[in-house]
């Protein structure tokens, strides 16, 4: 091999190392919003009960809400990001 094809091919090894640490730290990030969302649900159903526990009304829910939001805005950036 040239030096051109050695050289190439190392740029190309430190850009992919370096996308794939930003792609493993969105994944991250939306597993444990997804986490947080579900305790956060958890808690809610346990001290509402089920029914009551679904709706937006309480202080809670909205948290779960807004985690579940987040965790699909940062799993849509890891799946365009990993395309």
């Amino acid at each position: 091999m040239n030096r051109e094809n050695l050289a190439s091919k190392k740029i190309f090894l430190i850009q992919n190392k370096g996308g794939i640490l930003l792609e493993q730290v969105i994944f991250l990030i939306a597993l444990a919003s997804f986490l947080l969302a579900i305790i956060l649900l958890g808690v809610n159903i346990i001290r509402l009960g089920f029914m009551p526990a679904l709706s937006i009304k309480t202080r809670l829910a909205q948290l779960s809400l807004a985690f579940m939001g987040i965790y699909v805005i940062f799993l849509i950036a890891f799946l365009v990001m990993i395309n």
